[in-house]
């Protein structure tokens, strides 16, 4: 008897070294995939009932394979409570709903409120039973962490050197089939579809939705104070004149930043080009778009500004239609979603309260009636 009870006991413990042997494997199969990401996630469903989510809405600099999505908009903040958010949820029990195996895609340019639409987005999709993983076009290699794995991949296919916009595609590739394997769908944000990712994003089956900014204007003024237009337009200041060196982190900051434009003939000129540019996208996308609606950063969140019941249907509409690729769209969802961001948001301020010197600005828009329209000179003019 006590050799059989020997035997029994050396069982249990070659089966608990291999348990622990396949759990670390799993852990370390985690951290190898997403690091933060679903860690981030579960704890934004998880947050004690009092807490509450900040919403950012600016794009963020971080790679979309280390963080997870917070709802945003590009110069403005929102507050919505977690509790909101989690009851929402509770209300469209999420199950692993993963019925087919395409990417959704949503291409807008930087200062484009690109990360409060893919939030919302992901809150819809959430709403509608899928279980989402929402991302960042990985454009800059040192931030993709699947980049030297799609490089090493591609070498070996093509049997030649791949364009950096390949190596984009195939890090999509392979993010995907993880996000599939997971149980999830891929959510993730395009700046534009270059022509050599056009056959390998096809080959995925990606689907697409349009949005960009209609205020030029704003534009201009977000990219100077995140220093994406460095020396060109003007750079970034504190409320008192006093140049600051902040860029994209002037977010975090207590501080109140201004841009200061100190080349209004350059910025003249972007605006006009950013205005040619939205034109030019908006009939370069529709094939891809089709049978979605294009709509602007200003169209699809005009509903925050406001209570009227009006306003909101048609928002309710336009969101409807703007995903329409993305899934069977049920309008009651997108209306119980939409309505935690209903009316959150005070009007935006004049342009004088983010350009430190406005009075150039206004004469350089002066003699200009095509542009002129995008100047916000009183609380929640130029459309927005």
């Amino acid at each position: 008897m006590q050799g059989g009870s020997s035997v029994l006991s050396s069982s249990w413990r070659i089966f608990i070294v291999l348990f622990l042997g396949i759990y670390t494997f799993l852990v370390m199969l985690e951290g190898r995939f997403f690091p933060q990401g679903i860690t981030v996630i579960q704890k934004m469903v998880t947050t004690s009932v009092n807490s509450t989510t900040t919403v950012d809405t600016s794009s963020s600099s971080s790679s979309y394979y280390d963080k997870s999505y917070s709802s945003s908009s590009d110069d403005e903040t929102t507050t919505i409570t977690t509790t909101k958010l989690r009851n929402s949820n509770n209300n469209n029990k999420k199950k692993n709903h993963v019925d087919d195996d395409f990417p959704r895609m949503i291409i807008t340019g930087p200062c484009s409120g690109s990360s409060i639409t893919i939030q919302v987005a992901k809150h819809i999709l959430e709403a509608h039973g899928y279980q989402v993983f929402a991302g960042k076009e990985p454009n800059v290699p040192r931030r993709n962490r699947f980049y030297d794995e799609a490089l090493e991949k591609l070498r070996k296919r093509l049997k030649k050197e791949p364009t950096s916009s390949q190596i984009v595609a195939e890090s999509f590739k392979i993010l995907n089939d993880i996000t599939i394997k997971r149980g999830k769908i891929l959510l993730i944000k395009l700046s534009n579809i270059r022509e050599d990712m056009l056959e390998p994003l096809k080959e995925m089956g990606a689907k697409y939705a349009f949005t960009y900014r209609d205020n030029v204007l704003d534009r201009a003024v977000c990219v100077t104070r995140d220093c994406f237009q460095k020396n060109n337009l003007g750079y970034q200041v504190f409320s008192n004149g006093t140049r600051s060196e902040l860029c994209f982190d002037r977010r975090k900051s207590k501080d109140k930043i201004l841009a200061y434009i100190n080349n209004t003939d350059a910025m003249i000129d972007f605006m006009q080009r950013l205005k040619i540019e939205n034109e030019k996208r908006l009939v370069d996308y529709k094939p891809f778009v089709t049978p979605a609606e294009m709509w602007s950063y200003e169209e699809l969140f005009v509903f925050e500004y406001t209570d009227s019941r009006k306003v909101f249907d048609q928002s309710v509409q336009m969101w409807s239609g703007f995903l329409k690729n993305f899934a069977a769209i049920n309008q009651t969802k997108v209306e119980e979603v939409l309505s935690l961001y209903r009316n959150s948001r005070p009007l935006p301020s004049p342009h004088s309260s983010v350009i430190y010197n406005i009075n150039d600005v206004k004469r350089a828009l002066s003699n200009n009636a095509d542009l002129k329209q995008y100047l916000r000179e009183s609380i929640g003019n130029a459309m927005l």
